[in-house]
């Protein structure tokens, strides 16, 4: 049986025993609520109704009988002025406490009906009965005996001002009696019915709240039960598998490959046991693979390592000859009387050192198939200074963003600078002491951009129709050979502009520093 189903089971079971003792719950937090809401709506207002009705009959009897008391000391002698505002008070008592009555025979009828819609929205026609059979006869009879109780005591009014001795005796024979035997036993009968209404509900709800504990406590018992229960499932059918796969892991990851997993189960933890055995045994299998190509690696790097240092020695004796071939030229045009021919040979000697620079870079490189093109013409710059031979003192600055250039560029832009710094040098001074010459290289939009300018006199009107000299055809031959492109400009000093391709592997994984 798969993992998943015995949890989604022991899952749904716990779930399961939680919700049905919720659902008791529940239902028994409903019954409170519907004895409370029955309390509040009926039981609690008919008592304090009844009480505050009952009270206001109360003093309703005393500032009658204090009425009647006052007129018949008025009517046997006294002080007439004290007497007649202590009678106007009592007056005013009566009618204020016949008031109060009403009012809140009023509120009670009105709690009577919202009890009974209420009831019958709730569904419960036992109480709606109740209501219509006990406490609106109740409420009418109250009414109707209320009306009986205020007729006597307009009477007792109308008397205490014409026979104050009257108005005494029908106190004592009639409103007094009335008001005992008919209202406040009919009001004191209706609180007793409601105290005891409300001592039942009370009773009811705590013997909800008993069911509601106990429930708690069932659900406490079962949630524990089923939380051990799911904790020793667990623990069994997936703690311990997973805890021998973790130590069998551990040992793989140390090199042991000969700890097999001893599980034997149909679900997800079998299968995965099984996957991590053939695993190790596949690893098993593949390490003397392993070992075999790390071998035939190690002797492929060897002997990349040994080419590699081969190809350096080559390009390091490339430089040495090319040095020795300059060292030639310069010993031949120590023997040469001829200008022409000092010009030539010095010319031939600049070409070689610029070539002779570049095998210098690659044997010092750790990359053998392209250079740093920047420090490369800092080099040759300074070198070209150095060597210049002539009364004007030349200062090169090199503008060159750090950028690799493959070998097949690199010779033709190294020697093309070098041919131009040269021509610059015979050719841009005449007559001053001076002169400025400005390298540049830079890529944008997969395009290098070389250029070389001096503050010279600018190109002659020769330069201009074709009449070249040998370096300008040079450096053009050498501009084709790039698949370049060469623009002159020749209003203030000299600027030699040539645009060439990067090829599409430097184009896209070796772009200039920007």
């Amino acid at each position: 049986m798969r993992i998943s189903i015995q949890l989604s089971v022991a899952f749904i079971a716990t779930a399961a025993i939680a919700g049905g003792i919720g659902y008791h719950i529940s239902s028994a937090t409903g019954e409170i609520q519907r004895q409370v809401e029955w309390l509040s709506r009926g039981a609690i207002p008919a008592i304090a109704h009844t009480a505050g009705m009952s009270e206001a009959i109360h003093h309703q009897m005393l500032a009658a009988a204090r009425l009647v008391r006052t007129s018949v000391r008025e009517q046997d002698g006294g002080e007439a002025a004290s007497r007649a505002a202590e009678a106007e008070e009592a007056r005013e008592e009566i009618e204020r406490q016949d008031a109060s009555f009403r009012d809140t025979l009023q509120r009670q009828r009105m709690t009577t009906d919202a009890l009974i819609r209420w009831v019958e929205t709730a569904g419960h026609p036992e109480w709606a009965r109740r209501e219509r059979t006990v406490t609106l006869p109740f409420l009418e009879t109250l009414e109707a005996r209320y009306g009986e109780h205020r007729r006597l005591t307009d009477e007792l009014l109308r008397l205490a001002d014409l026979d104050p001795h009257a108005a005494a005796e029908l106190l004592e024979e009639q409103l007094l009696p009335h008001a005992h035997e008919q209202l406040l036993a009919l009001l004191a009968g209706h609180r007793r019915l409601a105290e005891q209404e409300f001592t039942g509900g009370v009773r009811g709800v705590e013997r909800a709240l008993e069911v509601v504990n106990t429930r708690q406590a069932m659900l406490t018992v079962a949630a524990m039960a089923a939380a051990v229960g799911l904790g020793l499932f667990l623990a069994r059918f997936i703690g311990w598998p997973l805890r021998m796969l973790k130590e069998a892991a551990l040992a793989a990851g140390r090199g042991d490959l000969h700890t097999a997993v001893a599980i034997r189960r149909s679900d997800e933890i079998g299968v995965l046991a099984g996957a991590f055995n053939q695993m190790l045994a596949e690893l098993r299998a593949s390490t003397v693979h392993i070992s075999e190509q790390k071998e035939v690696e190690s002797r492929l790097r060897a002997s990349l390592d040994e080419k590699e240092l081969l190809l350096k020695e080559v390009h390091h004796r490339v430089k040495n000859n090319l040095q020795v071939v300059s060292s030639l030229l310069s010993l031949q045009a120590h023997e040469a009387h001829s200008p022409e021919t000092l010009r030539l040979l010095d010319e031939s000697r600049h070409r070689i050192r610029a070539m002779a620079l570049i095998h210098e870079q690659l044997y010092r490189s750790d990359d053998l198939s392209q250079i740093d093109f920047a420090v490369y013409v800092e080099q040759l710059a300074g070198q070209l200074s150095r060597s210049h031979e002539g009364g004007v003192r030349l200062a090169v600055r090199v503008e060159a963003e750090p950028c690799r250039l493959p070998l097949d560029q690199a010779v033709p832009c190294g020697m093309i600078v070098s041919e131009l710094v040269s021509n610059a040098a015979k050719h841009a001074f005449p007559g001053r002491e001076k002169g400025q010459i400005v390298v540049g290289f830079a890529q944008q939009a997969g395009q290098y951009h070389l250029s070389v300018q001096d503050d010279g006199v600018g190109v002659p009107a020769e330069t201009a129709v074709g009449a070249e000299s040998l370096g300008l055809r040079v450096v053009r031959a050498l501009v084709r050979q790039i698949h370049g492109q060469l623009h002159v400009e020749g209003r203030a000093g000299t600027l030699f502009n040539i645009t060439f391709p990067a090829p599409r592997p430097f184009r896209e994984a070796v772009p200039c520093d920007r």
